[in-house]
């Protein structure tokens, strides 16, 4: 059985990186849920980004209409962002002692500045 990637959705507060500047939001530690507490997901990529944009949407325009918000004043909406998900397989790696270490890296760094 082929296992293809999930999209669900977080929503964090942006942040200030000072002078103003917009910093990536936090990330809530779950993901978003239904009333009914079931877990809010999408097969489709393109649908999850919609669903996280119509909600980011109306949080900013709650947001803004409570006179929250303005020039420097480091507060940010809440915001939503789909985030792709793999579906578990294979077994845990919570017991693999050295997994880590054992791993090769993403870059070799083997650059010009190595040859010298």
């Amino acid at each position: 059985m082929e296992m293809k990637p999930y999209w669900i959705i977080l929503g964090g507060y942006g942040q200030d990186g000072g002078f103003g500047d917009y910093s990536e939001p936090v990330w809530d530690e779950e993901p978003l849920r239904r009333p009914d507490g079931t877990l809010i997901w999408f097969a489709n990529e393109t649908m999850a980004d919609r669903f996280a944009e119509e909600l980011s949407r109306r949080e900013e325009k709650a947001f803004r209409e409570a006179g929250y918000g303005g020039y420097l004043t480091g507060e940010f909406p809440y915001e939503y962002r789909a985030f792709k998900v793999w579906p578990v397989e294979g077994k845990s790696a919570d017991d693999e002692t050295g997994l880590a270490e054992s791993l090769p890296l993403k870059d070799d760094y083997d650059d010009e500045r190595n040859d010298e």
